[in-house]
């Protein structure tokens, strides 16, 4: 059995093409005993009401209504709490990636192979956005204790016993990209196009900023490190200080 798991946040206008061509691409894969679990992140839209609509089309999707917005990375943390298939496909919503690329990832799944996972060669997006992701990638990659591919996307096709040793990750913060690294398995990039999306990006510029921090901090021990040896520096400053003190009283005629 094949499940699809992915998240939706303002992606309403995407849902009936993205299960349309979610469809088509298992049925290419012999794959049509599958799943597509949607879990719908406090969208502000009709998402909820275009789902329903859609379950009477095809009977295999499943629909996760969250009480709020969590985030993109707790949406689909939840979509893979709730697969059961012996294979899941991981995908965003916004057709950015082309739901066909799991033809692709399937090919490259050998017997020797966990995981199979699609990246990119080159970001798109505006020339900020490109700049942002590139200086905070170059920063994870120098500060954290684990190695992320460079220009991995969210879509990834996974074996039944790596989505279980993931899941018994006990993480506060979540962050996926390196939790899907840390946890090894045999993992094998496929390169993908992207296009670009169409209609207002789901991340602002804080949610981009609060991931990013999230992450730095969950995969690094530098900047506790740093916290620690600048508290200790102002507690020595603040002995000198006293210490500095006590002398000109001491010497005082």
């Amino acid at each position: 059995m094949l499940s699809v798991v992915t998240s939706v946040y303002r992606t309403a206008q995407f849902l009936e093409a993205f299960a349309a061509r979610m469809d088509q691409a298992a049925r290419a894969c012999e794959l049509e005993n599958y799943e597509i679990i949607f879990v719908v992140d406090g969208s502000p839209d009709d998402a909820v009401a275009v789902l329903q609509d859609l379950k009477a089309r095809y009977p295999a999707i499943r629909v996760i209504e969250l009480s709020r917005n969590f985030g993109h990375h707790p949406a689909l943390w939840c979509a893979l709490e709730q697969a059961r298939g012996e294979l899941v496909f991981l995908a965003d919503s916004d057709l950015e990636t082309p739901p066909e690329i799991l033809v692709e990832l399937l090919a490259n799944l050998t017997d020797d192979t966990d995981v199979t996972f699609a990246f990119q060669r080159e970001r798109i997006g505006s020339l900020l956005g490109r700049w942002s992701s590139r200086a905070f990638w170059r920063l994870f990659s120098a500060l954290a204790e684990v190695r992320v591919h460079p220009g991995m996307l969210t879509e990834r096709l996974m074996r039944r016993r790596y989505v279980d040793a993931m899941l018994e990750m006990q993480e506060g913060t979540l962050f996926l990209a390196g939790m899907m690294a840390w946890v090894g398995f045999r993992q094998v990039p496929v390169a993908a196009i992207r296009t670009p999306r169409q209609g207002p990006p789901s991340y602002t510029w804080p949610h981009r900023a609060a991931l990013a921090l999230d992450a730095i901090t969950s995969f690094s021990t530098v900047p506790m490190k740093l916290l620690f040896l600048a508290g200790a520096g102002l507690a020595g400053v603040a002995m000198l200080c006293g210490l500095i003190l006590m002398a000109m009283k001491l010497i005082e005629p």
